[in-house]
């Protein structure tokens, strides 16, 4: 990544780095896979290395089950009441790793962040790790427990199914997580280098100096 330095008006002294901008709005979305995460784990039914290409061949009928699937977990809708609470989340985790953050910083990123989260983004990315480690018969299954345990009946997944998912839990919450961080941190940062841009009297002394990667 090409590091940009601009120095602020003659006896300002303070420098900052594009660079810093995109590190700033990056580390503060990355609690939003978290809340992916938990919102709909399920295991996978076996571990899967498959490429990138491979999971796009995937074929309609599976992929129109994952969105069954997350459709009676509900996951859309929790993740949009959610919206404001990871924001601010957002915002915390911002004010940690920056204490000297302005809050006109903070508080722009978040009102264009709101304008732009697409939550049908984060959703994609569970359905697409859903459809590239589960069958389509697997997912109905899946939906069939949901949506009957929501009704209130007793409902229960094959042994060896279930057995399957609880060995693969880890695999598949790392994948959302992995998916849905990579996504909310280039949105930040690039909402967090636009703010940067119009308006660098609002950087923070600390941001002259690049931030270690959020972990």
């Amino acid at each position: 990544m090409c590091l940009v330095i601009r120095t602020r008006p003659p006896g300002r002294g303070l420098m900052k780095s594009r660079f810093s901008y995109l590190q700033i709005g990056a580390y503060a979305l990355l609690g939003l896979s978290s809340a992916c995460a938990a919102l709909s784990q399920k295991p996978p039914s076996s571990p899967d290395t498959a490429s990138t290409a491979e999971t796009a061949l995937v074929d309609l009928k599976t992929h129109d089950a994952a969105l069954r699937l997350v459709e009676a977990l509900g996951l859309k809708e929790k993740l949009a009441a959610g919206v404001d609470t990871m924001l601010e989340q957002g915002v915390q985790g911002m004010k940690a790793q920056f204490p000297d953050i302005r809050p006109e910083f903070t508080e722009e990123w978040r009102k264009r962040m709101k304008t732009r989260m697409k939550i049908e983004d984060f959703v994609a990315v569970v359905v697409r790790v859903y459809e590239k480690h589960f069958t389509a018969d697997e997912l109905d299954q899946l939906t069939n427990v949901v949506v009957s345990r929501k009704e209130g009946k007793t409902a229960e997944l094959p042994e060896g199914l279930k057995e399957e998912f609880q060995k693969n839990a880890v695999a598949i919450q790392s994948e959302i997580i992995g998916g849905t961080t990579q996504l909310g941190a280039r949105l930040g940062g690039e909402v967090g280098e636009e703010i940067g841009k119009e308006h660098p009297e609002w950087a923070p002394p600390s941001a002259a100096k690049p931030a270690p990667p959020a972990k």
